[in-house]
């Protein structure tokens, strides 16, 4: 509840001689600081509804949990008739529409003289209040913050109806998600942490829902910055939302995304924004990690040592917890390779590190493969981060002679306990061409870590105060994190889904709630957290209680028909396994000429990783078929397509294959650009022939989502069916509930619904209290008619303002009756004070 601890407002909302008013303001600058000559139109508006729906979820009727979601709309009506009398409001339009200011002059967009004619009204952010006066003063309680939808007017009332709601921005917004899933469990994948099936292990559903408000524009973390190659929130997955999870560059590095456990724990725990992995427990060695390999959305590259190019500059930041004391086992990091991958592994890099006790080091690294590799490296001390959440953010500056390492800490820059800077610029091995983007390694280790980004640009690049920071309105936050139990094994397809819908989708697979907040903020909890929220509120007490002569006529008690005892589900299950995710149609699809490039776009449908390094191999048909580990292709002439082409990659120069992204923004492996070419001189070619011409030979290998597998699995109250024979209900499928133990979780969840139904309560009418909010715990109350008393919670609200005075309209649900004591509380048990011990 708003304003809980005022006692000037709750006096002033208590006397039955309240005086009340609505405030409207447009911000029609759209900067946030609502400061125009006309953003206060409180003085026009004659009627105000605002509609928080009810909470409804997609239960079957007999359960009857808080689920669903709900988003405000405000409707407003200004000019008409504002006292209720007609002589008195037709002086006042008079008046208005003298000084060219009546509702339907000042927001016609074809009356020049409004002054509002040269803004875009629609889209614009309105926000609602309603102003209580008390022995203190005015207090200004928000009701709503949103956008204006549409304004149509009425000429015959002279009134304009203004309909805005809350969630008019991330309506908008589409959502992709990458293709990813987990490898079948038991499987020791050779790339992943040995001995740890680290490829197997699920991540938590909170990534779907911070990835849909970050695409919808809402992040609960922090925003990645314009200029970013890579950002990875780590909320529950280590993957990409800026950067690719899909290309590969051989066999054992397909399984890209690991995480390392140790054995019954849940390995996700409260981050600074979200969820984030928890430090792995000993033994400490190098092989129990949790790491992701990415690539970024465009090639990095700074000015090669003597080149005499421009000065370049890489930041790189995150989110890390500090444990305090002395170092244990291995850093968090995140590292840029610098060189090509595609043509030698060893490459350089620059990698910021961050120690369990908070130290961190920096340094850029040439290729080992270099003489004389040459370290840029400072470290800084952990003193400098003590016990706690932490933002690192370095900054590595190259000219062609010279490199700079700058570090801030917590928005202050810091200096470094040690350093070794030689007076150089940094070395290529391989440069990486502009359509090969570089490779990144995101691990997770003994430092928690979350919120990781790359960024490049030119010299003018600088580091942003608050980067760090979720983006915020009015100094709160545009979305609240998501904790969640449920497992993520693999991610569905999603592809330019509207984000509302899809989060709604998403929560409501587990039967949690999404709404919207007085501040226009998105909440999203999950089913466990919603019950225990309302169980804290009671027992944390100082709640509002209303009283009601008329309440038990307005409660019904629950039927058989809302009782059940015995809850089944299933777990769709799919898994990441190797095979040939495409095969070119026809042996001779791809025919080259000398000196020329042919370029196809290819698709996978069902691909999670791909192997973008592509082997040349003999043009004679295995007999046991291509080896599905490896990416593979042959050639023949066209001439004559009995004899082998010599030349494919890998066999001899004159013919290459490349793999590319058509698209720069493409988010996964849904699609590829294949560039081939013959160079002038070597014959004509089929690409992707074995000899003959009558089979195909360009297969491309990767990981692929396997069948979806459903598993059945029930939760029984085996008293109660004793008691009452069985009573059930299958919640049926969804491909957001993955696991058997999630579904589980669930199921048990609902059954603490089901085994005691609560009464249903119609809604109830009371003198406006702008305090309340969705969610709140009330107390009901009846004397004669209730011992103690009911609590309900709120899953809806219908606010009017207008002439006639103001009042709100609840829908509630019951959520503990005097039936369930608590001890030594008047309400809900034995009251020591009144009856003795």
């Amino acid at each position: 509840m708003q304003h809980a601890d005022d006692p000037d407002l709750a006096a002033a909302l208590a006397s039955p001689d309240v005086t009340m008013s609505g405030r409207v303001e447009f911000d029609w600058l759209r900067d946030g600081l609502y400061n125009h000559e006309y953003t206060d139109l409180s003085w026009l508006l004659t009627s105000a509804v605002l509609e928080y729906p009810t909470l409804v979820g997609d239960l079957p009727e007999e359960v009857n949990p808080v689920t669903g979601f709900s988003s405000a709309q405000l409707t407003m009506t200004l000019g008409g008739a504002k006292y209720g009398d007609a002589d008195l409001d037709a002086a006042w339009d008079a008046e208005l529409r003298e000084q060219g200011l009546a509702a339907d002059q000042l927001f016609s967009p074809y009356w020049r003289d409004s002054p509002l004619y040269e803004f875009d009204i629609k889209g614009t952010p309105v926000r609602y209040s309603r102003v209580v006066e008390t022995a203190a003063g005015e207090r200004v309680v928000r009701q709503f913050t949103g956008w204006v939808r549409s304004t149509p007017i009425d000429r015959e009332a002279n009134t304009v109806t203004v309909v805005c709601s809350d969630v008019e921005d991330i309506r908008r917004e589409l959502v992709t998600f990458p293709h990813w899933c987990i490898r079948p469990p038991n499987v020791d994948d050779p790339g992943t942490s040995a001995g740890q099936m680290a490829g197997a292990v699920p991540g938590s559903l909170a990534w779907a829902v911070e990835e849909t408000l970050r695409q919808g524009g809402r992040p609960t973390g922090p925003a990645a910055r314009e200029d970013a190659v890579m950002y990875a929130s780590c909320n529950g997955l280590l993957l990409p939302s800026v950067g690719n999870y899909a290309w590969s560059f051989g066999s054992p590095q397909l399984v890209r995304h690991a995480i390392a456990y140790d054995p019954g724990v849940w390995q996700w725990q409260e981050g600074k924004f979200g969820l984030c992995l928890k430090p792995l427990l000993p033994p400490y060695n190098s092989t129990r990690r949790s790491n992701s390999w990415i690539n970024c959305a465009r090639a990095v590259t700074v000015p090669a040592a003597g080149s005499g190019g421009a000065t370049r500059k890489i930041g790189m930041s995150m989110w890390f917890q500090s444990a305090g004391g002395s170092a244990v086992g291995n850093p968090s990091y995140v590292t840029l390779f610098m060189d090509d991958w595609w043509v030698n592994g060893v490459t350089g890099n620059a990698t910021l590190f961050v120690d369990s006790n908070g130290r961190i080091t920096v340094q850029l690294t040439e290729s080992g493969a270099l003489t004389g590799t040459r370290i840029w490296v400072k470290t800084y001390d952990a003193a400098l981060a003590p016990a706690g959440w932490h933002y690192v953010n370095a900054m590595f500056t190259v000219s062609s002679t010279s490199v700079q390492i700058d570090v801030h800490l917590d928005d202050s820059p810091v200096t470094a306990a040690t350093s070794s800077m030689p007076a150089a610029g940094f070395r290529y091995l391989n440069v990486p061409p502009a359509f090969r983007p570089n490779l990144v390694e995101l691990r997770a280790s003994a430092a928690p870590i979350q919120h990781v980004q790359i960024y490049d640009g030119d010299a003018t690049l600088e580091y942003q105060l608050g980067q760090g920071y979720p983006p915020e309105r009015e100094a709160m936050p545009l979305a609240l994190p998501y904790h969640t139990f449920t497992e993520l094994q693999w991610i569905p397809d999603v592809v330019e889904r509207p984000a509302w819908d899809l989060l709604q989708e998403i929560v409501k697979a587990e039967f949690g709630v999404v709404h919207t907040n007085e501040h226009g903020q998105i909440i999203a909890l999950s089913h466990p957290r919603m019950r225990q929220e309302a169980l804290d509120q009671i027992a944390g007490g100082n709640l509002l209680t209303i009283d009601d002569d008329k309440l038990l006529s307005l409660i019904i008690d629950p039927s058989l028909d809302h009782y059940a005892n015995t809850m089944t589900g299933g777990a769709v299950n799919r898994y990441a396994v190797f095979k040939h995710v495409y095969t070119n149609p026809g042996p001779l699809d791809y025919y080259v000429s000398p000196g020329d490039t042919l370029e196809r776009v290819i698709s996978f449908d069902e691909a999670v990783t791909v192997d973008a390094r592509i082997n040349g191999v003999s043009a004679t048909q295995p007999p046991n078929g291509p080896d599905i580990r490896i990416s593979s292709v042959s050639a023949v002439r066209a001439d004559n397509v009995n004899v082998e082409h010599p030349n494919v990659p890998g066999i001899g120069g004159g013919i290459s294959v490349d793999l590319r992204f058509p698209d720069p923004d493409q988010p996964d492996a849904r699609s590829a650009l294949v560039r081939w070419w013959v160079n002038a001189g070597w014959a004509a070619a089929y690409l992707g022939s074995y000899i003959g011409g009558n089979s195909s030979s360009f297969h491309l290998s990767g990981l692929a989502y396997s069948e979806r597998n459903t598993h059945r699995t029930k939760k029984v109250d085996a008293a109660e069916v004793a008691l009452r024979g069985t009573r059930a209900v299958d919640i049926g499928d969804s491909d957001w509930r993955q696991t058997k133990g999630s579904v589980d979780v669930i199921l048990e969840n609902l059954l603490k619904d089901t085994v005691q139904p609560a009464p249903l309560v119609e809604p109830i009418t009371i003198p406006a209290d702008p305090r309340i909010q969705l969610r709140d715990v009330i107390r009901l109350t009846n004397e004669g008619g209730i011992t103690g008393a009911l609590f309900a919670q709120v899953i809806g609200i219908n606010r009017r303002d207008d002439a006639s005075g103001s009042v709100d309209t609840l829908a509630l649900r019951i959520v503990r009756t005097p039936g369930v004591a608590l001890w030594d509380d008047p309400d809900l048990g034995w009251d020591v004070g009144t009856w003795g011990e």
